[in-house]
């Protein structure tokens, strides 16, 4: 991709500006990258990981940097096949779609399975927003079941472009720096 728009430069002001676009992407891509580490200590949970042991790294692993030669812009896709991103980026609140309830693991032994998969569990409610899943077997919290989870912001892209954008802003194609 590099080279083919490399080859289509038509000078050396072109030129620059594609080594520079690259070279910024590449550089946002790292900086994204490094607050996700930040963030979420390298690691971030989706969906499936949640229930089978753990954090996936898919937000970390989706930060794809698109660079769009026909216009003067860097673009970066976090977006990748990580549902979630936008969630970490602003925060929201996460609410049960087809239960009634949000079932988030009491301890690791629990999210080997998803809570219905256990038959050893009864159900106790605290209050209209709490209720838990009790092990009948050892006589713990199993599952806490919550009506909506609050999930605050922790953006990753956002400070990126804010760290490079004055370098980005500063570059002089026709001299370097």
């Amino acid at each position: 991709m590099l080279s083919q728009a490399l080859s289509n430069a038509k000078n050396e002001f072109e030129r620059r500006e594609i080594l520079f676009k690259y070279a910024a992407a590449q550089k946002l891509r790292n900086e994204v990258i490094k607050n996700i580490d930040a963030n979420f200590g390298g690691r971030t949970l989706d969906a499936t990981a949640a229930f089978r042991g753990g954090a996936s790294g898919g937000l970390r692993n989706s930060v794809q940097v698109d660079v769009r030669n026909d216009e003067p812009a860097v673009v970066v896709n976090a977006t990748g096949n990580t549902p979630y991103w936008r969630i970490h980026e602003y925060g929201g609140v996460v609410k049960p779609v087809k239960k009634k309830w949000l079932t988030i693991p009491a301890a690791d032994r629990y999210r080997a399975k998803r809570a219905r998969e256990f038959r050893n569990l009864i159900f106790v409610k605290k209050n209209e927003k709490k209720a838990y899943l009790i092990d009948t077997i050892n006589k713990r919290v199993a599952f806490f079941l919550r009506k909506k989870v609050v999930i605050p912001a922790r953006p990753y892209i956002k400070p990126a472009v804010k760290k490079i954008q004055s370098e980005i802003n500063s570059y002089d194609f026709f001299g370097g720096r």
